[in-house]
């Protein structure tokens, strides 16, 4: 799948069905639609692990020299890590929907350098 359709559509497709999960969820929660926010879940799964879950890596080995390319491996371990520890202390601080904005914020980022810059 990832050579007949291409590493940027398949990581762009990816993050722009993320962004409108995230508005999707944010949707549900406000006006406590369940079903929306069940889909939405679903649908972000399904899009991250076609694009930024299984793509990435091999989008990366292909343009990081191999002596350093454990380097962005090591640093998204520690970044799952750190949001996995510290979601719900996030969650209590910020709001939901703080955290909704700030991880659609961050997909639509990617989405705009991979679309606007040709990453």
């Amino acid at each position: 799948m990832i050579n007949s359709l291409g590493r940027k559509a398949l990581i762009s497709g990816g993050l722009f069905i993320q962004i409108v999960c995230f508005l999707g969820l944010m949707s549900g929660t406000v006006f406590s639609i369940s079903w929306l926010i069940v889909a939405s879940f679903c649908f972000f799964m399904f899009g991250f692990s076609f694009s930024v879950g299984g793509t990435i890596y091999v989008y990366t080995s292909e343009i990081i020299p191999a002596k350093v390319l454990m380097l962005p491996y090591l640093m998204q371990a520690i970044l799952t890590v750190l949001i996995g520890s510290f979601t719900l202390k996030l969650i209590n601080l910020v709001g939901l929907y703080a955290l909704y904005a700030t991880f659609g914020g961050a997909a639509l980022i990617g989405w705009l350098l991979f679309e606007g810059f040709g990453i």
